[in-house]
């Protein structure tokens, strides 16, 4: 039954009139939504677009710090854009000038001529603060405020700072390891690169001068090796320390069929079908090169996973292009289906782990997915993926129309909105 409520009071001084909400769906099922909580950047993102969404605000800020880990999150969306989320240094003593003081200095004034609405408080555990603040340039069609929905949104973050205390070890860790990569691979490319372009070298001038068919097929072998190794070196640089992004506005439609162009003679020679699906014009701003690197990567799995449907099965993949179902107008996805076996629990557990390959030994270095992971991530975007054994598997990037805004940006203008 639709419920009716009244608390324009608690939206504070600037919201004057008696505005009512029927509320049609509840605080309860928002909490299900966004679980389980897996960070505290996603969790803003996720309570920005619900807040916006329930409220009919304009502009959104979700904002709170964490004691324990020393760290603030504002989290700001406007009609039909993603929210972007910054991060910042916390302490104790902005938990304890209260929620109003403490909005103030994290997020700074709206760069837009909208309102301010709400500022509503969430009650949080102690070493914390979070809260709300609602923008409108119309007051009188936002929709009130009920105490279900601060007190969820408080439970909710409650769990990202727990969940956040256990990823602040594990975080100094990753990126030790991440480091070490970068390191070793630094002074790999330099001592075993040297080496094998000699090889490599060697290899080219023996074979113009082998006449005998078996010593020329042993030649070629160690010379393709010589260059899977050098190709093993590079993708490691560019996991560690990959290339600054050179940005353009692209229109996907034509980065992916020149892609699916290029794999097209090797999925005819394997008897798979190699299609892409759009529903018109799909933009976004991306490095062309990157942007290339993702989908080729995830094509290629595809084409792997297309040789284990058996002979009486035609391997199939479909490459979709578009922005349907997605949170926001400024952001487009490209996805890559293919009817191959699926995935298993222990691919699941390190699709993106460097090295680690779900084919037979030998057949794969095991850096597709987590390049892929990597140039997304430095875009602002992410990567989901969905996978019934025996049916099919599918990768589906969400790749923002405009990169995130740098953390300096956002704390010059941290409201405007494209």
């Amino acid at each position: 039954m639709e419920q009716t409520v009244d608390r324009a009071s608690s939206l504070g001084p600037t919201y004057a009139s008696a505005a009512q909400l029927v509320r049609t769906n509840s605080a309860h099922e928002m909490s299900l939504s966004l679980l389980p909580v897996r960070s505290a950047r996603e969790l803003a993102a996720g309570l920005a677009r619900h807040w916006q969404n329930w409220s009919g605000a304009e502009t959104t800020v979700i904002a709170f710090g964490i004691g324990q880990v020393g760290r603030k999150f504002v989290a700001r969306t406007c009609s039909d854009t993603l929210p972007q989320v910054t991060e910042s240094a916390f302490d104790s003593k902005q938990a304890n000038a209260g929620f109003e003081e403490f909005a103030k200095l994290a997020c700074g004034a709206p760069v837009r001529n909208d309102v301010s609405i709400a500022t509503i408080p969430f009650p949080m555990c102690r070493d914390a603060i979070g809260g709300v603040l609602l923008y409108s340039s119309e007051p009188s069609g936002l929709h009130d405020v009920c105490d279900e929905w601060t007190l969820w949104s408080g439970r909710l973050l409650d769990q990202a700072a727990i969940v956040e205390q256990r990823l602040e070890g594990r975080g100094v860790v990753e990126s030790a390891k991440i480091e070490a990569i970068a390191e070793f691979a630094g002074g790999a490319g330099h001592e075993i690169n040297n080496p094998l372009a000699t090889i490599a070298g060697r290899v080219q001038i023996l074979l113009g001068n082998e006449p005998d068919s078996n010593r020329r097929q042993d030649l070629a072998t160690i010379g393709a090796q010589a260059l899977r190794v050098r190709d093993m070196i590079g993708d490691l640089m560019l996991f560690a320390r990959p290339p600054a992004l050179s940005p353009q506005r692209l229109l996907l439609n034509e980065i992916a069929q020149a892609v699916i162009d290029q794999f097209a003679d090797t999925a005819r020679s394997r008897s798979c079908s190699l299609e892409l699906e759009e529903t018109g014009p799909i933009f976004a701003t991306a490095d062309p090169t990157q942007l290339r690197i993702v989908l080729s990567e995830l094509i290629r799995n595809s084409l792997y996973a297309s040789e284990s449907v058996g002979d009486s099965v035609r391997g199939e993949i479909i490459v979709r292009l578009g922005r349907d179902g997605l949170p926001a107008k400024s952001a487009a996805f490209v996805s890559v289906t293919d009817n191959g076996p699926g995935l298993t629990e222990r691919d699941r557990a390190h699709l993106f782990d460097p090295f680690y390959s779900g084919r037979d030994a030998g057949r794969g270095l095991g850096f597709g997915l987590c390049k892929c992971w990597r140039i997304v991530s430095r875009h602002g975007g992410w990567i989901e993926f969905d996978s019934v054994p025996g049916i099919a598997t599918t990768f589906r990037i969400i790749w923002p129309d405009e990169l995130v805004a740098s953390s300096h940006e956002l704390r010059e203008h941290p409201f405007s909105c494209p």
